[in-house]
């Protein structure tokens, strides 16, 4: 898409490539070879040898088997670490083919090349010149190209060129590879405008058979109830139509992105029970579920923010930082909007903390048995527990322990969970004497971020005590830090966890024995507490040098996306709607006890689409009735039925009040469910 967008606007050859059985024809002996090459440590390299060496299949058919076949070559399929291993086979690939100015995009088995440049014959000159050179590695490496599968494709914006109108000729060996007009990668739809309408029109036939699934679960008498409806929409119908849509759906054209809303709608109508004709928005607050369009804008926005905190050097990284002059008006490319978002939630006026790519390696992450974590005070008591009780252990657990120089206790706070934070750490210690002092946590920080800035400040204390202190025992009430720091340096961290290990493995190799204990909070434990008024002495001090980790910019993230979502509940549906002066968009709190079919009479009652009612009769164009009350002869829709009708006053009076409003609806719900049952309504289930 920054082709598109360029000055002048650019053309991009991309090419597709397929290699037959990748990791069936992978040399065992080559990637021993090559594995060398990248200094993989030689335990490593033995166990890997071990792993490939001697592997034996055969088949089996009821009580007979084959004749085993040792399998000379080739990764395990479905091996845990066979994709892995591939990635290092082809690793040396990459470079040789970044000298011919392309860029590439390596997944598993899946390789493709791309170039981009004003001229159509420029950016295919440096792809064949790549292709080249992935047809002499894979004949040095004893794997073979399929040139009836490996695709191209010209990616523009003239219309004289797309679907395939510009010829564009790339060559595996004596064979021209196949030019389409779309192509796959990595389960998304590629077109040459980059409309993405192919993708949406089969992504809607794979979701339209997964929204026939759920309907057959229920009806709108019998079946799940609308919890287990919405529990299984969210896990199986959701992600697959979120999957790619926060790199896509922002350049997909607008009907495309209805037509995603409309399979949140249908689903929403699935849940609720709720007829088609009932207010959209209205259904969707009812189902309590948002629209694809609003929840990929969300995606696009934790993404970039997960990439911006990655090194300058990584390819993504220069994606999203990359400065583009607009050409396009009516395109918008996420990294665009969720600028936008990221601008909204004031992101952008703080210091983000950096995520690394390089964790310690897991035998040098456990501080070589010198340090130690202890939650055994959790194993006989509950946050439930009273506080004479959770100290009693946590004492019990402390006292067990061998005896310390040092002591630190450090605690956390936030103002509601989420917001300004602060941690506090108290240092009871002979040497250096006692001491207490609170740090910043961040304009937007969760509680757990303030656990991770206090418990940081400690150890960072610790690593500057005298050499005289041999032991030191750092006590936090968050059991989801211990339990992180127990499981070691995994994988890519933030900044302060990552800083946290470095300073627990520096401590041990100063031969300082650690222990991290867990100890239960606001259980009167005299450290703890003092800790605790530190930190929230840290949310008052100056917050503009603490920097905003990624797990709360998601919060924040999200909180602009839900309010803006929200907004449209309140643009789109009239003050007057029946829906909005009952529930003000909120939700149906359910009651276990409900069979589906109350749970959908309510749902139809709040949107004012219920078959119950005369008024809805005749928006169907029923020829039966005139939509009026026999009794009074106005329209008969929820609010009358509900609040108004004198034929059932004396069940309204006993159930609901004498002069009930629709927040009922919302209020209390079951009542309004006996009121139905009280007027004969509600027929009794059978």
């Amino acid at each position: 898409m920054d082709a598109m967008e360029a000055k002048p606007t650019k053309r991009t050859v991309l090419v597709a490539v397929d290699m037959t059985a990748a990791y069936d024809r992978v040399n065992k002996t080559s990637l021993l070879y090559k594995m060398t090459d990248m200094d993989v440590p030689p335990c490593m390299m033995r166990w890997i040898r071990n792993f490939l060496a001697d592997r034996r299949a055969r088949v089996a058919w009821d009580e007979t088997a084959s004749a085993e076949v040792k399998m000379r070559e080739g990764l395990p399929q479905g091996g845990v670490i066979s994709p892995l291993l591939w990635l290092c086979y082809i690793n040396d690939l990459a470079p040789v083919l970044r000298r011919h100015d392309v860029q590439i995009g390596m997944y598993a088995d899946d390789l493709i090349i791309y170039a981009s440049d004003s001229s159509v014959p420029t950016a295919q000159a440096k792809v064949q010149a790549a292709m080249d050179e992935v047809e002499e590695w894979a004949y040095a490496w004893n794997m073979t190209i399929s040139a009836t599968k490996t695709k191209t494709i010209l990616f523009t914006s003239n219309v004289h060129e797309v679907n395939s109108k510009k010829k564009v000729d790339i060559c595996l060996g004596d064979t021209t590879i196949q030019q389409t007009s779309e192509v796959t990668v990595l389960g998304v739809v590629f077109d040459t405008q980059l409309s993405f309408t192919q993708h949406v029109q089969q992504l809607k036939g794979k979701l339209a058979k997964r929204l026939q699934v759920t309907k057959a679960l229920a009806g709108t008498t019998w079946g799940c109830s609308s919890v287990t409806l919405r529990r299984m929409y969210c896990q199986f119908i959701q992600p697959v139509a979120l999957y790619g849509s926060a790199a896509y759906m922002s350049l997909s054209r607008k009907t495309n992105r209805e037509k995603m809303d409309q399979v949140a709608a249908a689903g929403a109508r699935i849940i609720t029970g709720c007829p088609a004709g009932t207010r959209t928005r209205v259904v969707m607050a009812e189902a309590n579920i948002r629209s694809i369009s609003s929840l990929a804008e969300e995606q696009g926005a934790i993404l970039r923010e997960r990439v911006i905190r990655l090194p300058d050097n990584v390819p993504a990284r220069q994606t999203v930082t990359r400065k583009m002059k607009k050409r396009l008006v009516n395109r918008q490319t996420w990294r665009e909007e969720a600028t936008k978002i990221a601008k909204e939630a004031l992101l952008e006026e703080t210091e983000r903390e950096a995520m690394s790519l390089q964790p310690r390696p897991p035998w040098l992450s456990m501080g070589k048995g010198r340090i130690s974590f202890h939650t055994e005070s959790g194993d006989t008591t509950s946050r439930h527990d009273p506080p004479e009780r959770r100290r009693a252990a946590a004492e019990r657990v402390l006292e067990s322990l061998p005896p310390t120089d040092s002591t630190y206790y450090t605690d956390g706070s936030t103002e509601k969970g989420f917001g300004v934070g602060g941690g506090g750490v108290v240092r009871i210690e002979q040497g250096r004497g006692n001491a207490t002092w609170s740090v910043p946590a961040g304009k937007w920080s969760s509680s757990y971020r303030a656990e991770q800035v206090a418990f940081l400040a400690a150890v960072r204390d610790a690593a500057g005590a005298p050499k005289e202190v041999k032991t030191t025992r750092l006590c936090t009430d968050s059991l989801s830090l211990v339990t992180f720091l127990k499981q070691g340096t995994r994988g890519p961290a933030p900044e302060t966890l990552t800083e946290i290990w470095t300073g627990l493995n520096h401590l041990s190799r100063r031969k300082v024995n650690v222990q991290i204990v867990w100890i239960p909070g606001h259980a009167n434990i005299a450290g703890n507490e003092q800790a605790d008024q530190a930190a929230n002495t840290g949310r008052t001090l100056p917050q503009e040098t603490a920097k905003i980790d990624l797990p709360s910019a998601k919060v924040a993230i999200r909180g602009v996306c839900w309010k803006k979502w929200s907004g449209t509940y309140h643009t789109t549906v009239p003050p007057e709607h029946t829906h909005r002066r009952a529930t003000d968009g909120r939700c149906l709190k359910y009651e276990s006890e409900w069979a589906r079919r109350d749970q959908v009479l309510l749902h139809q009652l709040r949107a004012n689409r219920c078959p119950l009612l005369q008024a809805t009769l005749a928006r169907w164009n029923r020829p039966d009735t005139d939509g009026l009350c026999p009794e009074c002869g106005v329209p008969e829709d929820t609010e009358h039925v509900v609040c108004e009708c004198p034929k059932y006053q004396a069940a309204r009076s006993a159930l609901l009040g004498h002069t009930p409003t629709l927040t009922v609806l919302q209020e209390d719900p079951d009542a309004v469910l006996r009121f139905f049952r009280r007027t004969g309504l509600l027929p009794e289930a059978r």
